[in-house]
C-alpha cells in the first residue's frame, strides 16, 4: 500500500511538471503559480524609447544618474524620474555598459576600437584609441585608473586625464573585464583559457 500511494505522489508530480512545461495554468494548494508571482511582482514605474537595441545592463552614477549605451552609436543619461538628461554620440556601437567615477566621468568602449570619456554634463573629454574592439565595460579603480580589456589581447591602463599608462598582453582576447582588487590587483580572464593577476605597478 505504502508503495501504490509513493507511485501515485512520484506520478502526479510528473503530471504537474509536464502541464507547466507545456505552459498550462497549474493549480498548487489553490493558488496558480502565476497569479502569486504577478501578486508580488514589479511596477513600471516608467518607459523611454531609445534609438537603438542595447546589449548591455544600465549603470547608475554617484548622483543617481542611469546611463545606457546602445548599437545606434548613443550613450544616454536618465534622471531616476525617467527624464532624459542628456545623450551623447559614440564613435561606434557600443556592446557593454559604461563605467562611471567617483567624481560623475563617464567612460565606454566601442566597436570603433576607442576608449571614450565624458564628463557629467555629457561633454566629451577624451577619446583614446585601443588596439581592437573592446566587447567588455571599463574598470575604474580607486585611484581613477581606468582598465580595459581588449580583443587586441591587451590590457589597457589609462589615467583620468586620458594618458596611456601601461599595456599588457593578455595572451588571448578578453572577453570579460577585469577586476579590481582593494589592493589595486587586477584579475583578467582570457580566452586563451587562462586567468592572470597582475600588479599595476
Amino acid at each position: 500500500m505504502k508503495d501504490y500511494l509513493r507511485s501515485r505522489r512520484i506520478l502526479a508530480g510528473c503530471v504537474v511538471w509536464l502541464l507547466a512545461l507545456a505552459g498550462c495554468q497549474v493549480l498548487l494548494d489553490g493558488v496558480s503559480p502565476s497569479t502569486a508571482t504577478m501578486a508580488s511582482g514589479g511596477v513600471v514605474r516608467w518607459q523611454v524609447d531609445l534609438d537603438a537595441p542595447a546589449w548591455s545592463p544600465p549603470v547608475i552614477g554617484p548622483a543617481g544618474t542611469i546611463y545606457v549605451t546602445t548599437t545606434g552609436k548613443t550613450l544616454y543619461a536618465f534622471a531616476a524620474d525617467g527624464t532624459l538628461r542628456w545623450r551623447a554620440s559614440l564613435a561606434g556601437p557600443a556592446w557593454s555598459s559604461p563605467a562611471v567615477a567617483s567624481n560623475g566621468t563617464v567612460y565606454v568602449t566601442t566597436r570603433a576600437n576607442v576608449l571614450e570619456a565624458f564628463d557629467p554634463d555629457g561633454r566629451p573629454l577624451w577619446r583614446m584609441p585601443l588596439g581592437g574592439a573592446a566587447w567588455t565595460s571599463p574598470v575604474v579603480a580607486a585611484d581613477g585608473t581606468i582598465y580595459v580589456a581588449a580583443n587586441d589581447k591587451q590590457l589597457y591602463a589609462f589615467s583620468p586625464d586620458g594618458r596611456l599608462l601601461w599595456q599588457l598582453p593578455l595572451g588571448g582576447p578578453a572577453w570579460s573585464a577585469p577586476a579590481v582588487a582593494p589592493d589595486g590587483s587586477l584579475y583578467v580572464a582570457s580566452s586563451n583559457k587562462s586567468l592572470l593577476a597582475i600588479s599595476p605597478a
